[in-house]
């Protein structure tokens, strides 16, 4: 055989000599289906060949694919052998994935490496493929190249030009055959560059050390395809000249396929895997074959292409087959590597099988194993009890000829010592492809490793060399699992019946290693109802935690028993402790096709992922090691003592700039000259009395009529009047007014305002949310005394309706303990105010506006997001200071502006109209709606959110039409806008420009997240929004204006800040992004006359540089206090929690200038204490809403109760309950470094949000404590 130079040669040779050998394959019931002798196959190869050479658009060299089911094994050799009579290169289209995503993925891959644009295939195969890879099956982009196909069976037989000459085959042995593609043992494809030479080798090598002959029929179930089974099954029995039977599937039924064919067929040869000869073994133990006799007596070796060899399985099978006439010694287990196109390194030799020299087969001491160490405590022989503290392991095969191992160490690639355990490392010149392609790197590696030697590869596996006692003897070389099985974990102390007699040097070790296959043996023989098993690590921050997926059939209610007796089992016999179990039907784990021992898992990335339907899920939470604590005690009391050495320039206090004089734009008038927001309304309208001071916007972007200042006052004047005159309101009493965002509103507030009366604005009735809204609009109704609602018709019908009624009828009903619950006051229509023509406001006996200090002029009513709610009183001189502050920071008067001069009024920042679409009843929607506008003269245009929830478009037009620079929002309305606008393809630069737009207020008392700050810049970046123009607005309730980034002269900052000092109260700021890193935001500078402290909840001092507290504000916008309460002039606590920080303003760092600005990191109520670490539940609630796909977004709420930390999560998919249960322990554990104490699944919209999707926390909390969850 040595004349033939290639395959192909051979088979040519083949098809002259053996015209009665042939090829067959036979179905799962042992029928054949399909025969071709090799006569046969040489002529349709050859004409295969022929049509390959005569297409102008393939060159010699060129890959082919090949497109065959597994039951058209004939027709891929027809292809196969034809691509290499024709010197093309052959890519066999087999995948090693079961999922059809990563199918896909490495199909894209395959053929974006090979550069496949042709390929041959069956009509079935072909539309098998295109349906399996259409672009329908799959969410993303699939990208397969445009493939030329040739269908085969359509092909017929050779005929040469001149009869009986035949064509010289112009292939040299150097060139490539065929690239094997797989995954090696960490899942990562490879293509294997196969030549003919090294077929050639493999084959001889093969055939002279077993002493194969012709005469043996071989018979094989494995994947003939590719790998090992295509060098093994096609070009083997090829080279030897045998008779081949392809079985198309594994013998998992019962009927005992494998059996018969052997008996019919006087099979000299099986290859097989250990999966299919256990489940042959299981089959004629279960169903003993009763019609047909079995013989399997002609039976001489058993190939099983493995990683390992299990003495134990071995036994199982021969026991269960000999009663049939299965010979002993035959099991033949065969050493090679996947990842190296199947490459052989070693196997039971037949001819020293027949002489009776066994395979070694060892019991080593198992805490010797673990130290990397051999030490043989006895020989397994029939009859011999292992010996406790074992391990069995069994010699892999005969090293090949022309073979050479080394064992190395995994960690530093040195050689190991005698008797020690390593990797196996390989040097085969001649049977190794020519070179590797890592096609995941897209780069190409040589194949051979330089660790060792030049011609040293590793490969993957852990074993150990047995050196020769005497010269007659071999090395012997064992094989314990892969190097990605090998698990290491902290030492523990032995369990009593564990007698390790270690050696001083080994017992000092800090670390064992464990083997996940020997693991996993002792479950499935020590644990009944156990079909399957796998475990690994899992890396969480500084611990290793192992971890255990198992299949069972039992029951739920034996989960618990199966649990505790793996746990026990485990640590008794290997003294190995487990982090979390995970238990699943048999089955269901996923699985994928290795050619080296059958079916191999592939779950612990969809573990990490919760991609596992698990049916339960353990976790021994006591394994954990890495559970930081903090006391910082001592730290306060030296920080106490060293109070009176620190310097004011080391304390994070800071000032806002000196506010510029605020003068009227045309007049000059010192605007602060006034006491009120409606002193100044009374100025402007004599002043300017046909000037607008608001117009309305309409849900089609129309304008209305428009409001001048005197017709402003003028309604303001007749409600007022209206409500003394008619109603009998009094200085002093408190007026709920129920309005719609609107012109009406307007004037209820001034008119409120202008007779002394204390205005509470109140939002209309959600209908969806009346439970929550009525009880409160109630209690302020008793709390206040109020005995009038002043409302305008959509509130009046709403209020009078029967929905709002039934709601208040309830509320009466509940209420069994005595209380009385107040029933509405009476309802005043605004509307129903007669108009006065005629006033003069300077001699009106009934103005009567509050200048006190002490006394409020408005009452904002502020919910947050369960609707509890905090009344805050606002005097005049607080609103007048906000207007103010706002006028100075957004430069809207001539005189804010820098280097503000006489311009033509066109010009002045005054006529550039303001914009109010926020909710108007609070705050800065408030403070912009109604009197910002008034303050500076400039002209409010008025939307109601309702039409901007509808069709946002018109809010943007209307920022362009009339090149409003300031506008203010809240991020719930930009996200809204974005998602709407982009659905209908809105955002395109065409129909809107926002170049004009200088300050986009975004208005948050929250931290502002970057990444929703660059999605606005991105959505809008074709409509010309600069990015600097979105800016932050810190708001907080008991001062609306706190800080701001608008007109600020530093870019925004973004700082990635360390978590795990953060949870201390210390500011680390980081350069790069890696788990447990924040990415916060700045709000800005200081506003005017404003003063800012960070301050120290605990012990009320000021914290240094590089600390975070609450936010302390002092400033004339301040809230005069709660109702019940008055704050007083000095700091104001916000509830928040955040740290001041020096942005340079010179990036180039020539100069040392810098601009001082604040971070808001959360709210103290958003803030939980654990081990003394301060945790923010919205980042928790982050994190486990982004760990599963199957938890919505705002699916989370985390709160502490009963000294417990409590995560209710919301699941899309009941299958995947225990899946979420998993990602979420894992992922905050792995995080924020702490353990959950309790995680309950509800259904998606289980929990209370309140309108804007706010997750209603304190209502969630009562849930759960009341089991109404």
């Amino acid at each position: 055989m040595s004349s033939f130079s290639t395959i192909v040669a051979v088979l040519r040779f083949r098809a002259h000599s053996e015209q009665n050998t042939s090829v067959s394959i036979v179905d799962q019931k042992g029928k054949e289906i399909s025969s071709m002798n090799y006569e046969r196959l040489n002529s349709r190869s050859e004409k295969v060949a022929q049509v390959l050479k005569e297409r102008g658009t393939l060159n010699k060299g060129d890959c082919v694919a090949l497109l065959y089911k597994s039951n058209e094994i004939l027709e891929f050799m027809v292809a196969l052998f034809g691509c290499f009579y024709a010197g093309m290169v052959a890519i066999p289209i087999i995948t090693s994935s079961v999922n059809p995503i990563d199918e896909i993925k490495e199909i894209e891959a395959i053929f974006a490496h090979s550069n496949c644009k042709f390929g041959l295939t069956t009509d079935n195969s072909l539309k098998s493929f295109q349906n399996k890879t259409s672009q329908t099956n799959f969410p993303f982009q699939v990208n397969l190249p445009r493939i030329e196909w040739l269908k085969t069976v359509d092909l017929g037989v050779y005929h040469p030009k001149k009869k009986g000459v035949e064509e010289l085959i112009n292939v040299n042995s150097n060139e490539i055959a065929y690239i094997s593609y797989s995954k090696n043992n960490d899942y990562a494809l490879k293509g294997s560059l196969i030549d003919h030479k090294t077929i050639m080798n493999t084959c001889m090598n093969i055939k002279g050390v077993n002493k194969f002959t012709s005469s043996d029929v071989i018979l094989s179930n494995i994947e003939s395809r590719n790998n090992i089974g295509l060098m093994n099954n096609i070009l083997f029995s090829v080279y030897n000249g045998n008779d081949v039977i392809f079985m198309t599937d594994s013998p998992t039924d019962t009927s005992n396929t494998w059996c018969n064919v052997v008996t019919k067929n006087k099979v000299t040869i099986s290859i097989s895997s250990y999966a299919s000869m256990v489940s042959v073994a299981n089959n004629i133990n279960n169903s003993p074959p009763k019609k047909n006799p079995v013989d399997l007596s002609s039976l001489q070796t058993i190939i099983i292409p493995t990683h390992i060899s299990y003495g134990d399985v071995n036994e199982y099978i021969e026991n269960s087959l000999s009663p049939y006439g299965l010979q002993s010694n035959i099991i033949s287990p065969m050493g090679m590597l996947t990842e190296y196109g199947g490459t052989i390194f070693c196997m039971r030799n037949r001819v020293l099988a027949k002489q009776n020299v066994k395979l070694l087969d060892l019991f080593i001491n198992t805490q010797y194993m673990k130290c990397n160490k051999v030490k043989i405590t006895a020989q397994c022989s029939p009859g011999v009890q292992q010996p406790p503290n074992t391990t069995r392991a069994t010699e892999l095969g005969f090293i090949l000829p022309e073979v050479n191992i080394a064992i190395v160490n995994p960690i530093d690639q040195s050689l190991c010592p005698s008797q020690s355990i390593g990797e196996i490392w390989i040097s085969a010149p001649n049977y190794l492809p020519s070179k590797v392609i890592n096609i995941n790197k897209q780069d190409e590696n040589g194949v051979y490793a330089e660790a060792i030697a030049d011609d040293y590869i590793p490969t993957g596996i852990i074993g150990f060399i047995l050196e020769p006692s005497n010269d007659n003897d071999l090395p012997r070389l064992f094989s314990l699992g892969l190097k990605k099985d090998v698990i290491k974990q902290l030492r523990t102390i032995a369990p009593p019946n564990i007698n390790s007699e270690l050696p001083p040097d080994l017992a000092r070790k800090k670390w064992v290693t464990h083997m996940s296959n020997h693991l996993i043996n002792t479950v499935l023989s020590q644990v009944p109802h156990i079909t399957s098993a796998s475990t690994y690590i899992l890396p969480i921050n500084n611990d290793y935690l192992p971890t255990m997926m198992i299949e069972t059939s039992v029951g739920e209610n034996d989960y618990k028993n199966i649990i505790g007796m793996v746990m026990k089992k485990l640590e008794e016999i290997q003294g190995y402790k487990l982090y979390c179990i995970t238990l699943s039907s048999p089955n269901s784990l996923p699985r994928e096709q290795v050619y080296v021992n059958g079916v191999g898992f592939e779950c612990h990335e969809r573990f990490r992922t919760g991609n596992l339907n698990l049916q339960f899920f353990f976790v021994n939470s006591k394994i954990v090691k890495d559970i930081p604590e903090y006391n910082n005690s001592s730290l306060i009391a030296n920080r106490l003592k060293l109070m009176s050495k620190i310097s004011s320039e080391h304390l994070q206090v800071i000032c806002g700039k000196d506010c510029l004089p605020i003068l009227e734009d045309h007049t000059q008038v010192n605007l602060l000259e006034f006491k009120s927001v409606l002193d100044i309304l009374i100025w402007r309208a004599k002043q300017y009395p046909k000037e607008l001071v608001y117009n309305t916007i309409d849900n089609k972007g129309r304008e209305g009529r428009g409001v001048t200042f005197s017709k402003l006052l003028t309604k303001v004047y007749s409600l007022a009047h209206y409500l003394v005159e008619k109603k009998g309101v009094h200085p002093g009493d408190h007026v709920m007014i129920i309005f719609t965002h609107g012109l009406d509103y307007i004037y209820a507030l001034h008119a409120c305002m202008y007779i002394g009366a204390i205005a509470i604005p109140f939002q209309p009735p959600d209908i969806n949310h009346l439970p929550e809204i009525i009880p409160n609009m109630l209690s302020i109704i008793e709390e206040f005394k109020i005995n009038l609602l002043l409302v305008n018709e959509p509130v009046e019908e709403a209020l009078k309706g029967k929905r709002v009624q039934a709601v208040i009828k309830e509320i009466h009903q509940k209420t069994s303990d005595g209380r009385t619950v107040p029933k509405l006051p009476a309802i005043l229509l605004a509307s129903k105010a007669t108009k006065i023509k005629q006033f003069n406001v300077d001699e009106d006996s009934l103005y009567k506006p509050i200048y006190d200090n002490t006394k409020a002029a408005l009452v904002f009513v502020i919910y947050d997001s369960s609707y509890q709610r905090a009344c805050l009183k606002f005097t005049n001189e607080a609103i007048l200071s906000l207007c103010k502050s706002l006028a100075h920071h957004y430069q809207l008067l001539e005189s804010t502006s820098p280097g503000g001069s006489n311009v033509q009024n066109s010009f002045l920042p005054s006529s550039k109209p303001l914009l109010s679409c926020v909710r108007s009843y609070e705050g800065m929607g408030l403070i912009s709606a109604a009197m910002l506008g008034v303050f500076t003269g400039a002209m409010t245009l008025l939307i109601p959110p309702y039409d901007f929830f509808m069709n946002p478009q018109i809010w943007f037009e209307t920022v362009h039409k009339y090149k409003i620079k300031d506008v203010f929002c809240t991020m719930q309305m930009m996200e809204h806008a974005i998602n709407v606008l982009m659905s209908n393809g809105s955002i395109d630069g065409k129909l809107f420009s926002l170049h004009n737009l200088k300050n986009l207020a975004i208005i948050s008392s929250e931290r502002p997240k970057p990444i929703e700050y660059d999605a606005i810049y991105k959505a809008f970046y074709a409509n010309r929004l600069d990015e600097r123009s979105i800016a932050p607005l810190y708001s907080s309730e008991v001062n609306p204006f706190v800080a701001s980034k608008g007109y600020t002269d530093s870019n925004h900052a973004t700082l990635l800040l360390d978590a795990s000092e953060l949870r201390k109260g210390k500011v680390k700021v980081l350069k790069h992004i890696y788990v447990g890193t924040i990415l916060v935001r700045d709000s800005g500078i200081i506003t005017c006359d404003s003063k800012v402290a960070i301050v120290n909840p605990e012990t009320k001092s000021i914290c240094l540089k590089g600390e975070i507290g609450e936010i302390w504000v002092k400033s004339k916008c301040n809230a005069s206090g709660y109702y019940g309460s008055v704050f007083g002039e000095g700091y104001i606590k916000t509830g928040d929690y955040g740290f001041l920080w020096n942005i340079p303003l010179d990036t180039s760092g020539k100069t040392n200038s810098y601009e001082s600005v604040l971070f808001v990191v959360s709210s103290l109520d958003n803030i939980i204490i654990i081990n003394g670490l301060k945790h923010i539940l919205s980042d928790i609630e982050q994190t486990i809403e982004k760990s599963h796909d199957s938890i919505p977004r705002y699916g989370c709420v985390v709160f502490q109760t009963d000294g417990k930390t409590v995560a209710i999560v919301e699941c899309q998919n009941d299958n995947e309950i225990y899946d979420i249960i998993s990602n979420t322990l894992n992922s905050v554990l792995e995080q924020h470094k702490f353990i959950l104490d309790e995680i309950v699944i509800v259904a998606q919209g289980s929990l209370c949000k309140n309108r804007l999707h706010e997750k209603q926390r304190k209502r969630i909390e009562m849930a759960y404590k009341t089991h109404n969850l």
